[in-house]
């Protein structure tokens, strides 16, 4: 009996620490340029194959799990109009925040030399960046529904050497004065 508690306890062991050298290994690998631009692939074709929008992501890096930073973005939304472009997008988050938190928060999102083209289309009720956004909680979110209603921040929104636009297609253009849609 002492003899199979000594080797089931060995295999235990074992198991275990296979398991956390291979969690280090993941963990490892994901700081690799060429790892995580193979992962971002895999994500925008699955985001592509699941929305409406399609996404288009250059090269990506994640820096130690508390930034990210991602080169030629662009979004279309489900109308091929460009929603959201840029050179350069950096996020800065706490990992924590992300994945333990009911309320997730980024705490500063930069977009450089980007275009951000918010439109609500003609026929269309809402604006493309709340559909994509609905769209991408279909996509990622739980299909129980939850007792609490979750609520995602962005503590700072930077634009650097951008252009920004809003436009409601289904609007009356305004004849005299400022056409704020």
């Amino acid at each position: 009996v002492t003899d199979f508690l000594h080797k089931a306890f060995r295999v235990i062991l074992w198991v275990i620490f296979s398991s956390l050298l291979l969690l280090i290994g993941l963990a490892l690998s994901l700081q690799i340029t060429g790892v995580q631009n193979w992962a971002v692939d895999k994500v925008a074709g699955y985001l592509n194959e699941r929305t409406t929008f399609h996404t288009e992501i250059g090269k990506i890096q994640i820096s130690w799990w508390d930034a990210l930073s991602a080169e030629g973005i662009r979004i279309y939304d489900h109308r091929d109009s460009l929603m959201l472009a840029a050179d350069r997008l950096q996020v800065d988050f706490a990992i924590l925040s992300l994945i333990s938190s009911t309320d997730p928060k980024l705490d500063v999102v930069r977009l450089e030399k980007g275009d951000l083209n918010l439109i609500t289309h003609q026929g269309d009720s809402m604006i493309n960046i709340n559909r994509w956004i609905g769209e991408l909680s279909d996509v990622f979110g739980s299909s129980t529904p939850s007792t609490r209603e979750s609520r995602f921040f962005i503590s700072t929104l930077e634009l650097r050497q951008s252009e920004f636009s809003i436009s409601d297609l289904n609007a009356t253009p305004v004849e005299e004065g400022f056409d704020y849609t």
